[in-house]
């Protein structure tokens, strides 16, 4: 047996189900577990399946192979019968949650370093994603989308490359938020888990705050990348922080405000899809304004390259 699927029930059925509106099931109710990786909430809520399952649970699963299953009373517990709870394993493992508030749609993925598992899809450690209209996931090179990743025993310079799917037709904002972490991934001042959003540039610590995004219908293969090692960003990083785009929200002009030493050189303007819509050189006698008036209503990002390094912040068009 592979990837165990739960029925949660958290939602009566409806016809007005986002993603499936002639349907009247919940993708967003099914929580997973893979038995040598862990388990994921549902969509929806809930909690984690960790190793037992309660009486009158009711759960599926995809056979491995053609054969008999056995069920026998060798395999009952005293205890964990009125709600999942912890199994006494020892694995290094982080999970993400990502949540439209508009909607409250949303979904969680989980990251599991345990020895004995590889960066290749295997069924005994991997569960592929569920179609749910909020979707955030680990991606292999071979092209599968994972709810649940098992890897290789935990190291510091492991990267796990990440994709978003979202079902909802307007332009939303997400937020990809650190739910719980086991083992080493537990933080202190040792391990941190970041995140780097390649559309954007921007790099987030989520062991100390969320990261929220843009984002319309459409998959994102490759929009994240989680890593645990802190990258080397060089002495003048206070001063590319405090960079500042005035007036944000604006009509029209915008202004990159520089209180630093940092001299602006250059600016790009992208869409959320990561398509240049505008851009700017500025000399030396310039007052750094770029004017946003031809472009729509929307959430933009503007790409900062200044004598002090390159950073993107983003500006809402009205």
């Amino acid at each position: 047996v592979g990837t165990l699927y739960f029925w949660e029930h958290l939602n009566p059925p409806s016809l007005d189900y986002e993603g499936y509106n002639n349907r009247n099931y919940d993708m967003g109710d099914i929580s997973m577990y893979v038995a040598l990786s862990g388990g994921t909430m549902a969509a929806n809520g809930g909690t984690a399946p960790s190793g037992f399952i309660a009486s009158g649970q009711g759960f599926g699963f995809k056979a491995i192979t053609d054969g008999e299953l056995e069920f026998n009373n060798g395999q009952r517990v005293i205890g964990n019968n009125d709600d999942y709870r912890a199994a006494p394993i020892a694995k290094d493992r982080v999970w993400l949650n990502v949540l439209n508030e508009t909607t409250r749609l949303g979904s969680q993925m989980l990251v599991a370093f345990v020895g004995g598992a590889t960066q290749d899809f295997e069924i005994a450690y991997d569960a592929k994603r569920l179609a749910t209209p909020v979707s955030l996931f680990s991606t292999l090179d071979t092209g599968e989308q994972l709810t649940i990743q098992g890897r290789e025993a935990f190291d510091v310079e492991a990267r796990v490359k990440m994709g978003f799917r979202s079902q909802i037709e307007t332009n939303e904002l997400f937020t990809i938020s650190l739910d719980n972490a086991e083992g080493i991934l537990m933080g202190g001042d040792d391990v941190h888990v970041y995140l780097e959003d390649t559309l954007t540039g921007a790099i987030v610590d989520l062991s100390e705050r969320n990261y929220s995004f843009n984002a319309e219908a459409g998959l994102q293969i490759d929009r994240f990348v989680m890593f645990f090692k802190e990258k080397v960003l060089g002495t003048n990083d206070y001063s590319l922080d405090s960079l500042q785009l005035i007036p944000n929200p604006t009509s029209s002009l915008l202004t990159v405000f520089s209180p630093s030493n940092a001299t602006v050189d250059y600016v790009q303007v992208m869409d959320i899809r990561g398509r240049l819509v505008a851009q700017k050189r500025f000399n030396s006698t310039d007052s750094y304004v770029i004017d946003l008036s031809s472009l729509g209503s929307a959430v933009y990002f503007v790409k900062i390259y200044s004598t002090e390094g390159t950073i993107t912040k983003r500006v809402i068009k009205q």
